[in-house]
């Protein structure tokens, strides 16, 4: 019997997303020759992350880019969903209008229970 693959969560799929957003910001500000080839029929959450990663061989560029898209991905958390979508939108990311939202609300409920659980 093969052992099953994992199952990615939603929320692994979220971070997937919010970490693409962010590394296409990251990646036009400092590489802007790159052009991530995502059509949203082949998009996979990651892989505008993970193809510029596999492909960029400067050492010193992948070393500027990897903190500027995570101070990014920290920030996109901030988002609404109409927010969100229209940054994927500007960098190039496809992202849906639902999974835009439904991203939003999921961190927005985390936030929230967050600062409950803390009082």
């Amino acid at each position: 019997m093969k052992p099953s693959s994992p199952q990615i969560t939603k929320a692994q799929i979220y971070q997937s997303v919010l970490a693409d957003i962010a590394m296409a910001m990251a990646i036009r500000t400092l590489d802007p020759g790159y052009m991530p080839a995502a059509s949203e029929a082949d998009y996979a959450p990651g892989a505008i992350r993970d193809g510029w990663l596999n492909q960029q061989q400067d050492k010193l560029l992948r070393l500027r880019v990897k903190p500027l898209a995570t101070a990014g991905a920290a920030s996109l958390q901030l988002l609404s969903g109409e927010d969100l979508l229209r940054q994927a939108k500007t960098f190039g990311v496809p992202l849906k209008a639902e999974l835009a939202l439904e991203i939003a609300e999921y961190l927005d409920t985390k936030r929230s229970f967050a600062m409950t659980y803390n009082r």
